[in-house]
């Protein structure tokens, strides 16, 4: 997926946003609806969008296809946004957020967590077979437990 955005310097906000995706169809269904969701608004408030934001403007997806909304967003382009960002000026307008080592014998993220529930991780065992998280001596079941309860809250609304 490449996205590139076109930013108003003055305003602070997208004024465009193209796109090439390759994937299926929802892939680039995603990436098409999140393109036209951006313009308008501010680069934090589109760093900010979730796949849970894109899945509802497109009127839903099977949960097996949602994992394709972790890159019909905008948050993986971070580091080229603090790039841009800071050529414009504009350093303040993203917050950063910083990966946190969960599991310190795999050295296994919260990002990592977030994007196996994103991929269809829904349980704990699940989730060590992606990220081979809490495999060695499992001090971090229970921190790993709410952190996949907050992210699929996050981006499926309450688990049942």
């Amino acid at each position: 997926m490449m996205v590139v955005i076109k930013v108003d310097k003055e305003k602070q906000i997208l004024t465009d946003c193209k796109w090439k995706t390759y994937g299926c169809a929802s892939a680039i269904a995603s990436t098409s609806v999140m393109s036209e969701m951006v313009k308008g608004m501010s680069i934090e408030q589109a760093y900010h969008l979730t796949p849970k934001d894109v899945a509802k403007e497109l009127g839903g997806l099977p949960e097996h296809k949602i994992h394709l909304l972790g890159s019909g967003r905008l948050k993986p382009c971070a580091p080229q946004s603090t790039i841009i960002t800071a050529k414009n000026g504009m350093e303040d307008k993203i917050t950063k957020e910083e990966a946190r080592i969960v599991c310190q014998c795999m050295n296994v993220t919260d990002h990592e967590i977030e994007e196996a529930v994103l991929e269809g991780a829904r349980s704990y065992l699940s989730l060590q077979e992606k990220t081979k998280i809490g495999t060695v001596c499992g001090q971090c079941k229970e921190e790993t437990l709410r952190l996949m309860d907050v992210y699929i809250g996050r981006h499926f609304g309450d688990r049942k």
